[in-house]
This record gives structure tokens, sequence and C-alpha cells, in this order.
């Protein structure tokens, strides 16, 4: 489907964060779709999702999940 996105990206090199394993996005609502790419350290994510009556956000529900390195 043609879905209007958004597209993000989150840096975190050379903080001491990263993104814990299980950080996840979802999709929520119709014609949402996400495209989200974690580096393997967890330390860089890009994604686009989104969708005309959808969004995406953090699976944990509480935000994003990072741990000090």
């Amino acid at each position: 489907a043609k879905c209007p996105q958004g597209r993000f990206s989150i840096n975190l090199y050379g903080t001491g964060l990263s993104l814990t394993e299980s950080a996840r996005w979802i999709s929520q609502g119709n014609y949402a779709v996400s495209d989200i790419k974690k580096s393997p350290d967890g330390t860089r994510v890009v994604g686009k999702c989104g969708g005309y009556c959808g969004k995406c956000t953090p699976s944990s529900g509480t935000g994003l999940e990072v741990r000090v390195l």
C-alpha cells in the first residue's frame, strides 16, 4: 500500500548507552507499516513507520529500553 511514513534515526554511538536486544517497535492502526533496522551493537537505529491511519511505537509501552555499556 502507498502509505505515508515518517522516518527517524537514533545514534547512541559514543554515549555509553545502547538499546537492549529486546527493544522493538510495533505498528498500530490501519495500514500502518514499519521498517526498522538496528545495528548489531544497538547503538544505531534507522527506520520508517506509520501510515494513513496508524503509527508505530516502542513495544515496551514505556519507551525505549537502553543499557549502559
